[in-house]
């Protein structure tokens, strides 16, 4: 597990210049990566609101799907974990908590990373990176999750 987690915040640190291509390490783990960008760039994108589309790949097609996008303005990943997994990715990406919270069954934690990019607005703070668990399923997002958790 210590592994996997190595290699998540290699990866979170290699694609948190979601402005630029992405490179992505090889992994034979269980990661879906998505692509949040603005404007249509892929036949396979998932329109989510305003000109923002979403595009998913698995953790292994994730460079090339992502040589072939422009405009991406968020990233997230998902993989399964538990809650000392998820405390093991912000520690290994250097997370200053800002805020929690619980929503139903869902824990979300926001934060600021000096590993990532750019800058937004949640609940009030300003962040660039969000971390969430729910039903053992972490997913990871800069500057925010995008899609759902």
């Amino acid at each position: 597990m210590k592994k996997f987690l190595i290699v998540l915040s290699l990866g979170l640190l290699l694609f948190v210049t979601y402005s630029l291509p992405v490179m992505l390490p090889k992994s034979d783990k269980d990661i879906t990566i998505n692509y949040f960008t603005k404007g249509r760039y892929s036949e396979n994108s998932i329109y989510l609101y305003d000109d923002i589309f979403m595009v998913t790949s698995d953790y292994d097609n994730g460079q090339k799907i992502a040589d072939n996008l422009v405009n991406i303005v968020g990233i997230s990943a998902s993989f399964k974990g538990d809650y000392d997994d998820m405390q093991k990715v912000i520690k290994k990406c250097k997370v200053a908590v800002q805020q929690e919270e619980t929503v139903g069954n869902v824990h979300i934690i926001y934060g600021i990373s000096e590993n990532c990019g750019k800058m937004t607005q949640a609940n009030g703070i300003n962040i660039n990176f969000q971390i969430a668990i729910r039903d053992n399923v972490i997913t990871v997002g800069t500057p925010l999750i995008m899609g759902s958790y």
